[in-house]
């Protein structure tokens, strides 16, 4: 009775030294942050409570199925932080130390087991229950460790990710940056696509692997997976899902995957962007902690990217200002120059008779010029703050091109090119400003001529279908390149505004147009097979319908309104308000919706004639709204009239459906005037 008495005893204070034990690594867990100082201590600790000979902290390594003895007890000197061991060769290990007995528990980790804890012995002992939960109790001790820090160590990365990022002003290289940091943190590979342009297709900017040498098959080996820019699914489905995919298998034996990551890159509410994280020879399975850091990673980086582009493009900016102030005083002071030296030697009595005329031809002929260059000023100016007024009637284009053509054709024939005309019989009735249409077709000519060499050929074409006419001029020119292209209807862009350019100008006239296009809800576009193939400008406007009698569908007026339904799309109640008061005035039939919801409901049932409708709407936005609009079979024109007013927000809205994009704020008669335009195109 006394033995078993004395057993229980003995095994009491064994449980409860073991509890102690348990208890005092617990806090040392939480005093010591370190995993190089916390894991010695914890095999000391075990080496002591359970009074054995070996103790090991087995940690598995992601690239194999080795483990690396992190910590321990009793081993050879030299062993511990060196010796990686398979089961075949922990074997070994364990003869060569004269092992017998021993008892071994998981580390357990966030995604999969971390690691080995085991206890030897070179004499027989058999453990029993009691010390199989100490050892697990302990483990679970070490395995809180080791994810706080896994944690603490992904802070540090995310903030040194944060700081290298925003070291770099240069859009690409930041993402390349941003690459760089992922391999081997995150992944084994890591890929960046981007897309410059809205809707457009998404390209590669950076590829990076565990081994820089494998980095050209990452460029080469694209097709047919998700990885592929041009497949429906993957990249193109997050770039335009703005949502993550989380593939924990994927298999791609040409590079090795076996684990896939797609995730946006976000920045001001616009995806521009995917970053790819694949695992291949850590065999890696990534799971939903794996994509929550992927993804903060990913927005830091492409808030860093985004602020990059806009410093670029500020700097652009700052860049064609200078170069435009530069032009700018060219140009004026070139025909001042004529205009000034001819003055003075007029009034001086020093010129010959027989150059008087041509004296006065010369001083006429730049201050043409320079007052066509201050009228494009001033229209830039009227365009940039919406002050521009258009006189709105039915018209033939017909005639607008064929005045344009007469225009230019003593230019046409000084340059020595040669002109070719397609113009349709019949008219092609239109709602527009007469004197702004031939500004569009004389600043197409006019950029033709410039740029077309002696010898060389413009061809200008006119035809309709059924709901546009189209407005072709193509040149045989130096043509456009690729990077040039996005931008040829920039204000002040010019494709060379260098010192040594041949061609002058301030570069606004193709601003100007495509202004005064949209002003008429229309669009233009340029096009050209790259440098020296020449370019094309088309200008497509909406036909009307007009009686044989009836020469005025729309008067310069917005006083047309009558009898026009205006259906307003917009949350904000003073805004909201205004419009309606506005247009009514006018005399259009108005009502006020808040929402796409409203706004269905309202076509459907009042069936307006145009729709006027913000952009940020509560729920859903207004390009949802001109989505399912552009689904009826009624197509009711609808105006954007928002606050989102960069050139990228004009092209997205445009591209969705929209007629006109008018930015806020905006003059009510210029909004009345633009209702009357495309209300008479109904």
């Amino acid at each position: 009775m006394n033995t078993v008495g004395e057993t229980l005893e003995h095994a009491l204070r064994i449980r409860e030294r073991q509890q102690a034990a348990i208890a005092a690594l617990g806090q040392r867990a939480l005093a010591v942050r370190d995993l190089r100082v916390l894991l010695p201590e914890a095999v000391r600790l075990v080496a002591d409570t359970l009074e054995v000979e070996y103790v090991k902290i087995l940690e598995r390594l992601p690239s194999s199925d080795a483990s690396l003895l992190r910590a321990g007890v009793g081993w050879r000197p030299g062993a511990v932080g060196v010796v990686t061991m398979t089961e075949e060769t922990e074997t070994r290990f364990l003869h060569a130390h004269g092992v017998v007995s021993g008892l071994s528990v998981v580390i357990g980790g966030p995604r999969h087991a971390w690691g080995v804890l085991g206890v030897h012995t070179r004499r027989r002992r058999d453990f029993n229950g009691d010390d199989v939960h100490y050892l697990a109790a302990v483990a679970n001790v070490v395995a809180a460790a080791v994810e706080a820090d896994a944690a603490q160590r992904r802070l540090a990365f995310l903030a040194e990710a944060s700081t290298v990022l925003s070291a770099s002003l240069e859009y690409e290289a930041t993402l390349k940056t941003l690459a760089r940091l992922a391999v081997p943190e995150l992944a084994d590979w890591c890929f960046v696509d981007v897309v410059d342009d809205e809707g457009g297709r998404a390209r590669r900017v950076a590829v990076v692997h565990l081994d820089p040498t494998r980095e050209s098959l990452g460029w080469e080996i694209s097709h047919g997976g998700a990885l592929d820019p041009d497949a429906p699914d993957g990249v193109s489905a997050v770039i335009h899902g703005g949502r993550p995919d989380l593939r924990p298998v994927y298999l791609d034996r040409r590079l090795g995957l076996c684990s896939l990551m797609l995730v946006p890159l976000t920045a001001r509410d616009r995806t521009f962007g995917v970053i790819a994280f694949a695992a291949a020879e850590s065999r890696r399975r990534f799971g939903p902690d794996d994509l929550a850091g992927a993804e903060e990673l990913a927005r830091r980086a492409a808030l860093a990217a985004d602020n990059a582009r806009l410093f670029q493009e500020a700097s652009g900016a700052n860049r064609a200002k200078d170069e435009f102030l530069t032009v700018l005083s060219h140009e004026l002071r070139t025909p001042l120059t004529s205009i000034l030296g001819w003055a003075r030697m007029l009034r001086s009595g020093k010129v010959a008779a027989d150059a008087v005329e041509r004296a006065l031809e010369t001083i006429e002929r730049n201050a043409v010029a320079q007052t066509a260059l201050v009228d494009d000023l001033l229209d830039i100016s009227r365009i940039a703050s919406g002050t521009f007024a258009l006189d709105v009637h039915a018209l033939d284009l017909v005639g607008v091109v064929e005045v344009s053509l007469e225009s230019a054709r003593p230019a046409v024939d000084a340059a020595g090119l040669h002109l070719r005309t397609v113009l349709p019989n019949a008219p092609l009735m239109v709602s527009g400003d007469a004197g702004r249409l031939q500004q569009v077709a004389g600043n197409l000519l006019a950029n033709a001529i410039k740029f077309t060499p002696a010898g060389g050929n413009i061809t200008v074409s006119l035809e309709a279908d059924t709901e546009r006419a189209r407005l072709t001029v193509a040149d045989t020119g130096p043509g456009l390149s690729a990077d040039f292209l996005p931008h040829v209807f920039d204000s002040f862009r010019q494709a060379d505004s260098s010192l040594t350019r041949v061609h002058g100008g301030l570069g606004i006239g193709l601003a100007i147009v495509r202004h005064l296009v949209e002003l008429h809800g229309g669009r233009v576009s340029a096009a050209s097979a790259g440098p020296g193939a020449g370019s094309s400008f088309v200008v497509e406007l909406p036909l009307v319908q007009v009686s044989t009698s009836e020469r005025s569908v729309v008067e310069a007026s917005p006083a047309t309104l009558r009898g026009v339904r205006v259906l307003i799309v917009e949350d904000d109640r003073d805004t909201r308000e205004l419009l309606e008061t506005a247009l009514s005035g006018f005399g259009a039939a108005t009502r006020g919706v808040v929402s796409v919801h409203d706004a269905l409901h309202a076509v459907a049932t009042w069936q307006p004639h145009v729709v006027v409708a913000d952009i940020a709407l509560p729920g859903e936005d207004g390009y949802a709204l001109i989505d399912r609009l552009r689904r009826l079979p009624v197509r009711t024109p609808a105006i954007a009239l928002t606050g989102y007013v960069r050139s990228e927000d004009r092209q997205r809205a445009l591209a969705a459906g929209y007629q006109v994009h008018i930015p806020k704020p905006v003059e009510p008669a210029e909004l009345g005037r633009v209702v009357a335009l495309l209300a008479g195109g109904t």
